[in-house]
């Protein structure tokens, strides 16, 4: 191998044509120096030698990845304990670090958070509403909690938005996603997400809603009428959300 040195070197000799050709005619062996062969050279031997150099590459990483596998198996069967240690460690390491950098908080201070309207204030609120609530664990699926008369209860909350569009109406959205599991649906209409006032409170079953991805309610009479059969009053639900706030 002659060392790369492109000011005093200018021309190689090629063992496999047998030329001497000037010395931009070879590759460089990432900066240390030049391949024997030329490029031209270089470039038959790969494209006779293709589905051999294409064998021995599945081979090698057939092999290798084999090698990785055992090895990775037989590391964690000798070092579970060392495993759980670590990973306990780290994830209360990057919840700390998560919660003095700001970048992870408790969904009851998430308020831009999806599920901050769901679970942390539809949830307390309707508490105020329903007797002898037992609440499910979070992400229970289908539902959220049973009342009093063992009805399954699923909360969804919303707060009105205001399209781009002009001709369309500031409308709440309610995600029930073809749910078959709850009897009910207790929908809590916000005014907006900064002052989180109910406006509308309306209990709608299931089976009314069984096929819609999506309860959609514009604030227009025209659409609200249609819902009115299932409005119930928002007074406990207003007082509660009083307490919540802190208001007297």
């Amino acid at each position: 191998m002659i060392p790369a040195c492109p000011e005093t070197i200018t021309e190689k000799y090629c063992p496999t044509c047998c030329l001497v050709l000037p010395i931009s005619n070879f590759y460089t062996l990432r900066g240390k120096g030049y391949q024997s062969q030329c490029k031209a050279c270089n470039k038959k031997y790969v494209a006779a030698h293709k589905e051999q150099r294409r064998a021995y590459k599945a081979r090698y990483d057939l092999v290798t990845h084999d090698a990785k596998l055992a090895y990775q198996q037989q590391y964690e069967a000798t070092h579970k304990e060392e495993r759980k240690i670590y990973g306990k460690t780290h994830r209360k390491m990057e919840q700390d670090w998560n919660h003095r950098t700001g970048r992870n908080v408790p969904l009851s201070e998430a308020k831009e958070h999806p599920g901050y309207l769901g679970v942390v204030v539809a949830e307390r609120l309707l508490t105020g509403v329903f007797q002898n609530v037992e609440r499910m664990p979070m992400g229970n699926p289908g539902f959220d909690f049973y009342c009093g008369k063992r009805y399954k209860i699923d909360v969804k909350a919303s707060c009105l938005s205001f399209r781009q569009c002009p001709r369309s109406s500031p409308k709440w959205e309610f995600s029930t996603k073809k749910n078959q599991i709850a009897d009910y649906f207790a929908c809590i209409a916000f005014d907006n997400r900064q002052e989180l006032n109910p406006v509308h409170f309306w209990i709608i079953p299931a089976s009314e809603v069984a096929n819609k991805t999506t309860i959609s309610v514009s604030n227009v009479e025209s659409s609200l009428s249609k819902v009115r059969k299932y409005e119930r009053p928002i007074d406990n639900i207003l007082s509660t959300c009083n307490q919540l706030k802190g208001v007297v």
